[in-house]
């Protein structure tokens, strides 16, 4: 895979600029490209998403100037969306980012899950850019990613775990997955989560691994953990989109890690965590694949990263792309074949030619 070139992103990122944030995966997706050596092609995708994006929206308007004296009303109001981007406008031009950063995600972190993690998952594909070059527009991709963060705040239940720390593998093996008489019909990942309240095995789930293993190594741990749930159970169109998120955020900490603290990066590895496995105790039927050897030799040249590159991107599906940026950059890590089985898989799933 080659080395991205993000020298078109800023012109992507200022079509996308106007556009209402909640649901705008536009920013996420330009960025991935760049990001796979795609920057050619960021342009055309994203006057092509912006035509299909649905419902479009200009950006809301402000309500109310939050500040670091009453933040913590505004947490979790969805409506305050625009003011919460202005708000880190301001603290990024008044401080480095990296100490804002720093600070918000600490803050943020047990809120991990917000916006179907796109909270999380926005802001690290914005800082990647603005690492790249810092500019205006990729400010302003970063105000917003932590905005989308603190606008859709919300909780999982947590509790106190009394067993052995697990690697998150043998984690998954272990957790009680929410009875399908408990699964209520549900048109989002955010409303099918608050079935877990009141679910007594859920709460504990949060110790159950070890946080303090070394960072980049645990996460390689989570996104294969979280890629075998993908493939045993990435079959209706929801739930697809749920496993993908379990994988990319976690998969996203990558990309910040060298800009926040130790403590910072442990809080959010904890929550990731939470996140994800809130995903799989809510969603999955199926347990985890047991092997990460998946790949079928047969189609080896379907799984060449170009070539699952070209599919994404020809899918037409937004989360295609991210899911399958992210599976790469965990394979460059950990070049286990779950990750090129992952990025094949989505394609089939969302081109409606799994074997489902």
């Amino acid at each position: 895979m080659s080395r991205g070139s993000y020298d078109r992103l800023d012109d992507a990122l200022a079509i996308l600029a106007p556009v209402e944030g909640l649901g705008n995966h536009g920013p996420m997706v330009a960025e991935a490209l760049c990001a796979l050596g795609r920057g050619d092609a960021v342009v055309g995708w994203v006057e092509s998403y912006r035509k299909r994006f649905k419902p479009f929206r200009e950006r809301g308007a402000t309500v109310h100037r939050i500040d670091e004296g009453n933040w913590g009303e505004s947490l979790g109001k969805i409506e305050r969306m625009e003011d919460w981007s202005q708000f880190f406008l301001r603290a990024i031009e008044e401080s480095p980012w990296e100490s804002v950063l720093d600070l918000w995600v600490q803050r943020l972190a047990p809120g991990f899950s917000a916006v179907a993690v796109h909270g999380a998952i926005r802001t690290c594909h914005a800082v990647r850019a603005l690492v790249e070059r810092d500019t205006k527009l990729r400010r302003l991709g970063l105000a917003d990613g932590l905005a989308h963060w603190a606008a859709g705040y919300a909780v999982l239940p947590e509790g106190v775990y009394g067993g052995e720390k697990l690697r998150p593998t043998e984690a998954l093996s272990r957790i009680e997955i929410l009875p399908a008489d408990r699964r209520r019909p549900v048109k989002s990942i955010m409303q099918a989560l608050q079935d877990l309240n009141g679910f007594e095995a859920f709460p504990p789930v949060i110790g159950m691994i070890d946080e303090n293993r070394p960072v980049e190594l645990l996460i390689s741990e989570l996104t294969e953990a979280f890629s075998r749930a993908f493939l045993a159970n990435s079959n209706e169109f929801l739930e697809t989109i749920a496993f993908v998120h379990s994988v990319t955020g976690p998969a996203g900490l990558r990309l910040i890690a060298a800009h926040v603290s130790e403590e910072a990066m442990r809080t959010l590895l904890r929550y990731a965590w939470q996140a994800s496995a809130g995903i799989y105790v809510r969603f999955a039927v199926n347990p985890p694949v047991e092997s990460s050897e998946t790949v079928e030799f047969d189609r080896e040249e379907l799984i060449a990263p170009e070539n699952l590159i070209d599919r994404a991107m020809a899918c037409e599906e937004e989360h295609a792309v991210k899911f399958t940026e992210a599976c790469l950059r965990e394979y460059q890590f950990d070049p286990k074949p779950i990750y090129l089985s992952a990025a094949l898989r989505v394609v089939e799933v969302f081109s409606g030619k799994a074997a489902l």
